[in-house]
Parts: C-alpha cells; sequence; structure tokens
C-alpha cells in the first residue's frame, strides 16, 4: 500500500470532524458519502469531489472564518481537474453560460485579473451567506421569542388553574 500525506484539505476534514466530535461514520452520514470515500479525501488518497466543500458548509453551516479555512485548504490541495455541479440551476442559461466560459477561458486570463474575478466572486458569495445566516438567524430568534412567550403564557396559564384549584380546596 502506498504512503500518503494527507492535504490541507484533509488536514481541514480531520480537524473539523474531530472539533465536532463526528467518527468518519458520522460525518460521512451527514455528508452523504461513503466511509471510505471520506477516509481516503481526509489522507490524501484521493481528491476532492466536486461537491463536497458545498456540503461541509451546507451541514456544518460554517462561518465566515471556518469558511475562508476550507477555501483556502481546497486551494492548497492539488487537482488534476475541477468541476462546476450545475445541480439546482439545470434550467438557468446565463449560470451554465458563466460556468462554461469560465472553464474554457480561465486558463488565458492572466493571472493578477484572474485573483480579481476570483476575490469578487468570493466576496459576492459570503455576502449572500451572510445576508442568507442573518435570516436564517432573526427567523430562528422569532421562533425562540413566540416559544418564549408560548412557555411563559402557557406557565402563567398554570399558575392561574393551580391557584383556582387551591382556592377551590379552601372552600
Amino acid at each position: 500500500m502506498q504512503s500518503v500525506n494527507p492535504t490541507s484539505y484533509g488536514k481541514f476534514l480531520k480537524r473539523l470532524r474531530v472539533d465536532t466530535g463526528d467518527t468518519l461514520n458520522v460525518m460521512a452520514q451527514k455528508l452523504e458519502v461513503s466511509v471510505s470515500l471520506l477516509s481516503q479525501v481526509e489522507s490524501g488518497a484521493r481528491e476532492i469531489p466536486s461537491e463536497l466543500s458545498e456540503k461541509i458548509r451546507t451541514v456544518y453551516k460554517l462561518n465566515s472564518e471556518a469558511n475562508d479555512a476550507l477555501l483556502k485548504a481546497e486551494c492548497e490541495t492539488l487537482h488534476k481537474s475541477i468541476s462546476i455541479s450545475l445541480a439546482n440551476r439545470e434550467d438557468d442559461e446565463e449560470f451554465k453560460k458563466a460556468a462554461i466560459s469560465i472553464a474554457r477561458d480561465l486558463q488565458v486570463i492572466p493571472t493578477n485579473e484572474v485573483k480579481k474575478l476570483a476575490e469578487e466572486i468570493h466576496e459576492n458569495a459570503q455576502t449572500k451567506r451572510e445576508k442568507e445566516f442573518k435570516g436564517w438567524a432573526a427567523a430562528l430568534g422569532v421562533v425562540a421569542i413566540a416559544l418564549g412567550v408560548g412557555f411563559a403564557l402557557a406557565a402563567s396559564s398554570g399558575n392561574k388553574n393551580d391557584e383556582e384549584e387551591n382556592t377551590y380546596e379552601e372552600y
């Protein structure tokens, strides 16, 4: 068996798994991949599957710092090829045109321009994720408040009933 060195991506995966207290089996289940695939990516024996990073971001709800660390780890890990998923975008002609154009033309664009494009795309995506998170957090806050009010009403209602029962018992 060949010796493999963990990649930056593999190290990120393992750190995330350990920090969340997940076993390989649990993380594989959460990400809907096989334990074997996850183990091989973590150890550096296998390339990163095209949709794994997005699954990690979604399942583990990475914050901005962790998302940047994942992107950095992915960039530091050697890829033979990179694919762009069209999942959930099959009917979006502009997305498909952009994906194909990027795949075809990126190699001829000077590095400094590629860096600017990547930064702009990353900033736009980060802003979108933050807006989604803020919306989700606000909705969760409303639910928590509603539950709190519901519990408070139930508790005070329960107290009234207890007082009424005590009153009846006194007579």
